[in-house]
This record gives structure tokens, sequence and C-alpha cells, in this order.
């Protein structure tokens, strides 16, 4: 097999700066950090259960 390299434009790799402030990640508000216990989310999650958890 033969390596094939590819090189992106910059642009099509990562926005403009003034674009990075627009996205957002969906995170709520004073989210922890990955792997640390969160209560708002876990209530989050229970109240948008389908089927609804009794």
């Amino acid at each position: 097999m033969c390596a094939v390299t590819v090189e992106f434009p910059a642009a099509a790799v990562e926005p403009p700066d003034d674009r990075r402030e627009q996205r957002q990640s969906g995170a709520l508000p004073n989210a922890p950090l990955s792997g640390h216990w969160f209560s708002a989310r876990f209530q989050r999650l229970t109240a948008d259960a389908y089927p609804p958890s009794s």
C-alpha cells in the first residue's frame, strides 16, 4: 500500500476566531469536568426520559 497525504487549508479545519465564540456546546451552566458527578444533568436526563420513569 502507498501512503496518501492530504492537506486541507486551515479554513477547512478551523473556523475563523471570530466565529468560535458563536458556537454553542449545549453544556449546562456550571458543569464540572468530565467524569465528575453533575446532579443538574442527572435531573435533566430523568425529566427528559421516555418513557417517563416512575
